[in-house]
């Protein structure tokens, strides 16, 4: 008989071509990562966290996406930043 090997799943190994660019803008992002958040509403580092967690294209060095996002963030009248305190 024989024997079947299978191949482990693919590591990551920290660069960012190991994995495919997820297909969504920046905003599409942003809009994600809050509507999987109860209360709907995160800061900066929770969506940063969100999305590398989610998405391992952007668990890179390459930081220039969090760039992107801030734009985003700050550009895009969907977005409304709320003061703590």
């Amino acid at each position: 008989s024989e024997s079947t090997v299978k191949s482990a799943p693919p590591q990551y190994t920290g660069c960012r071509y190991d994995v495919a660019k997820p297909p969504f803008s920046y905003a599409s992002l942003i809009a994600q990562a809050m509507l999987a958040h109860p209360q709907r509403r995160l800061t900066l580092s929770q969506i940063y966290a969100w999305i590398m967690e989610k998405y391992p294209y952007y668990q890179s060095q390459n930081c220039g996406w969090q760039n992107s996002i801030r734009h985003n963030l700050s550009l895009n009248s969907c977005f409304v930043r709320l003061s703590f305190g």
